[in-house]
């Protein structure tokens, strides 16, 4: 994953797992090339920010990248 290459806190527990649950239930139809270029337009802070609006944990950073992927 380069997205956030070099930022600590996208080495978080609840960020791994956040991008673990993606994985699992996207499997293939998650771009790694598309990932990178929709997410790493946005802070893992800004994320994070999102991610605790949206649900507790793990689930709620699935929920704020999975809303970024597919943000237009």
């Amino acid at each position: 994953m380069g997205a956030w290459e070099g930022d600590s806190t996208s080495l978080s527990a609840n960020m791994l797992k956040g991008v673990a649950h993606l994985v699992v239930t996207f499997g293939d139809t998650l771009k790694d090339d598309i990932f990178k270029e929709k997410l790493g337009k946005y802070s893992t802070k800004e994320i994070g920010l999102t991610a605790k609006e949206r649900n507790a944990g793990s689930i709620g950073y699935a929920e704020a990248m999975l809303l970024y992927y597919n943000k237009k």
